[in-house]
C-alpha cells in the first residue's frame, strides 16, 4: 500500500502483517533477513527491495519499504500477454536478478518464493527489486518440505523432499525467465508428481533436439546414437509430435 512519510516528505511502500502470533513471528524474521541483506548493501544497488523502517500498530506489524511502480506478473500482462517481452529487457532484468541472488548468497539467505510477483520494477522499467522475503530463511535453517516455493516454480529437489540450497532460488529465476520471454507459464502441473513428469519431458526433447541438429564429436555413427538413448524411437515420436 503507497504511504506518505511526512518526516522525510517522500512517497513510501508499507506491508502489513497480520496480528496473530504465527504472522508476527515470520514478520520478525523478515526483517533480520531485510536487515542483514540491507546492512551488507548500504548503497541499494543489490536489486533486493530495501527496508526502510518498520513499526507495530495496533497488534500490526508493518514494514515499510522503498516504493516500486509494479511487480513482474503486472508488467507482463500489460506489455507482453500471451506474447512476452523483448529479449533486451529480459536481460537486463536478468542480469539485475543474478546480482541479487549473489547479494543473497553472500548473506546465506535463500528466498524460496522467487516468482513474478515478488519481483519488483521501477516506474521507468529498467530497475527491478526482488521483494517478500516472508519465507526466506537462513541457508543453515532450511528445513526440508515439499511445498517450499510456489508450485509452477518449485525446483527437482523440493518436488522429491531432498535437501536443498542456493541453486533453488536460482532455478526459480530461470522459470521467470523463461515466462517473460514466452508469455506462458514453462511448468503448470497439478502436484508434485504432475511437475516431476514435466521436468522430464522437458528434458527428454531437449536430449532429442540436442542430438538431432548438434550431435557430439563422440556421435560417430547412427548406431551410437541410438544405443545412447534410443534414439530411432525418439525420432519417430518427435515426427508424430511436430517437434522437428
Amino acid at each position: 500500500m503507497p504511504l506518505v512519510d511526512w518526516r522525510m516528505t517522500q512517497l513510501v511502500r508499507g506491508t502489513e502483517q497480520r496480528s496473530n502470533e504465527t504472522m508476527h513471528t515470520a514478520g520478525k524474521k523478515e526483517i533480520d533477513v531485510l536487515s542483514k541483506l540491507g546492512n551488507e548493501d548500504p548503497e541499494g544497488k543489490k536489486h533486493i527491495c530495501k527496508l526502510l523502517s518498520h513499526f507495530e500498530y495496533k497488534g500490526h506489524l508493518c514494514l515499510v519499504f522503498h516504493p516500486m511502480d509494479m511487480n513482474l506478473r503486472k508488467l507482463l500482462k500489460t506489455y507482453g500477454r500471451e506474447v512476452g517481452i523483448t529479449l533486451t529487457g529480459i536481460r537486463m532484468y536478468a542480469r539485475q536478478m543474478f546480482i541479487g541472488l549473489h547479494h543473497m548468497q553472500k548473506c546465506n539467505v535463500l528466498h524460496g518464493d522467487i516468482k513474478l510477483d515478488n519481483i519488483l520494477i521501477s516506474k521507468d522499467l529498467k530497475t527491478v527489486a526482488i521483494c517478500d522475503f516472508g519465507t526466506a530463511d537462513w541457508s543453515h535453517e532450511a528445513v526440508i518440505t515439499p511445498y517450499m516455493v510456489s508450485r509452477y516454480y518449485r525446483p527437482p529437489e523440493i518436488c522429491l523432499g531432498l535437501k536443498y540450497s542456493f541453486a533453488m532460488d536460482l532455478w526459480s529465476v530461470g522459470v521467470c525467465l523463461f515466462e517473460l520471454y514466452t508469455g506462458k507459464f514453462m511448468f503448470t502441473g497439478r502436484n508434485n508428481n504432475e511437475m516431476l513428469k514435466q521436468f522430464m519431458v522437458c528434458v527428454y526433447v531437449s536430449v532429442c533436439v540436442c542430438l538431432r541438429f548438434h550431435p557430439p564429436s563422440w556421435c560417430l555413427c547412427d548406431d551410437v546414437i541410438s544405443a545412447c538413448c534410443g534414439w530411432e524411437k525418439m525420432v519417430t515420436r518427435m515426427e508424430r509430435a511436430g517437434l522437428q
